[in-house]
């Protein structure tokens, strides 16, 4: 098309003949076979159509439905009121060492550019259930259980016994400074990371353009991020840590007067 490439695909889905877009996608990811072997079009496909989730999403989201139902294939016979389901789900799967970048994965793209209503068909209800499975429950569990021992530690040095200065408190104080520390150093791991990797995000501030990594483009994360470096300063810089190092400099400084 003047003097450019383009797939039939899509050639049909830009020129509006979604119709055409529509018999196509169907007719590749129908399985068929014969004596030999059999005849599955979805490698071929997402081989020559890298983007073609991003595509479908932007421009003709009607279409998602039948590229998901071809991603899938069910046996006509029913036993104990079962019925065997294949998803064909690798491409949309995404190899981690492939794709670098979560944010261009397709299930990021389906977040971030489909319709919510997508997420109700079975193959991207089996994809979230399989990620989550895999690693995404052992993250979320293990972030969350540092963050309410960081809130356990913090009400209970700082704000339940505040006033108090036994060791035990102190030790407590001190455990959330190192614990926020450490946080802090992980999350500016990530930050500087994503900024290396431009893994970055744009964000106006009255005239001024910025580049935000992503991590700090949620609130939440910017909220935790700025909420360990305060707890940090106050844990290593609360009373009585200042008022013990101050005695012990004035008792050392009263024995060497007696002496």
């Amino acid at each position: 098309v003047n003097g450019t490439v383009m797939s039939p695909l899509y050639w049909a889905i830009r020129d509006g003949k979604f119709k055409i877009a529509q018999f196509m996608i169907q007719d590749l990811l129908t399985i068929r076979a014969d004596r030999e072997c059999y005849y599955y079009g979805r490698e071929q496909l997402t081989a020559s159509h890298p983007d073609l989730v991003k595509v479908l999403c932007n421009d003709s989201p009607e279409l998602v439905t039948d590229f998901l139902d071809g991603l899938m294939w069910h046996s006509q016979s029913v036993l104990d009121g079962r019925l065997r389901v294949n998803y064909y789900i690798k491409d949309l799967y995404a190899d981690p060492e492939q794709m670098t970048d979560a944010w261009k994965s397709p299930l990021a793209i389906f977040a971030l550019e489909g319709k919510p209503e997508m997420f109700m068909h079975p193959v991207l209800n089996k994809l979230l259930e399989l990620k989550w499975q895999r690693f995404g429950v052992y993250m979320f569990v293990g972030v969350q259980l540092w963050f309410v021992l960081l809130i356990a530690l913090f009400t209970t040095g700082f704000l339940q016994y505040g006033c108090h200065c036994s060791s035990t408190m102190i030790a407590i104080r001190l455990a959330t400074g190192a614990l926020s520390a450490l946080a802090f150093l992980f999350m500016s791991l990530i930050i500087l990371r994503q900024v290396g990797l431009g893994q970055t995000g744009v964000v106006h501030v009255l005239w001024v353009r910025l580049h935000v990594p992503r991590l700090l483009l949620n609130k939440w994360n910017l909220l935790r991020y700025a909420c360990m470096i305060t707890t940090s300063i106050s844990a290593f810089t609360e009373g009585c840590w200042l008022d013990a190092d101050t005695d012990t400099d004035t008792d050392t400084q009263t024995q060497t007067q007696t002496q």
